[in-house]
């Protein structure tokens, strides 16, 4: 019996046919957020020719700064003299010229020295020392001192790990570092006189 052409591929044969082609899932992308566009730029936000000088202008005078500073600090200086303090039976002195009624365990000096500049009528005196003194009996003794002896304190800063002063009297100047450490407490003085 001829085969019936109206009659249903699938229905006929009870499944799918061999020659049936499969459809393909089509891809549909994921919905994009809409692109937002940045606000206007407000004038003050937009750079000008003016503040563009104005950065050039800061930045001239820092590299200015910075050039006359490493010039001022590595130039060879002809008239700066420096002369350590001798040794003299295993314990340093004051130097020569150091104030005698500055407070100074004189048995403990680790280190001292005078540093003269003729040019510039200065000499500076530095004096460091250890001490078993505790910080705050050392920063009342040095502020006594200061208060009774007519200088006046123009810097000072107070910490757990450092004491510092720094006073003037007429063409004097006195600088107090009170640093304490483990074995004890070091104080550098440095005592400058001018003419």
């Amino acid at each position: 019996m001829p085969p019936n052409l109206n009659q249903n591929p699938i229905t006929a044969s009870g499944g799918t046919p061999q020659n049936a082609v499969a459809s393909t899932p089509v891809y549909t992308p994921p919905p994009q957020a809409p692109i937002s566009t940045p606000p206007p730029q407000k004038a003050s936000d937009v750079p000008t020719p003016h503040s563009y000088l104005i950065s050039i202008i800061v930045l001239a005078i820092i590299l200015g700064l910075l050039a006359g500073y490493f010039y001022y600090t590595n130039r060879p200086n002809k008239s700066f003299t420096t002369e350590k303090v001798q040794i003299t039976d295993g314990v340093k002195q004051l130097p020569a010229g150091f104030p005698t009624d500055i407070p100074v365990e004189t048995k403990n000096i680790s280190k001292s020295e005078v540093l003269a500049y003729p040019d510039r009528g200065a000499t500076l005196y530095s004096v460091q020392y250890m001490s078993s003194k505790q910080t705050e009996e050392l920063y009342s003794a040095y502020s006594k001192y200061l208060s009774t002896n007519g200088f006046t304190i123009v810097s000072q800063s107070k910490s757990a790990s450092l004491i510092r002063y720094q006073a003037i009297k007429d063409r004097e100047e006195l600088n107090i570092i009170i640093n304490p450490e483990s074995g004890g407490t070091k104080i550098q003085l440095v005592y400058v006189t001018r003419k």
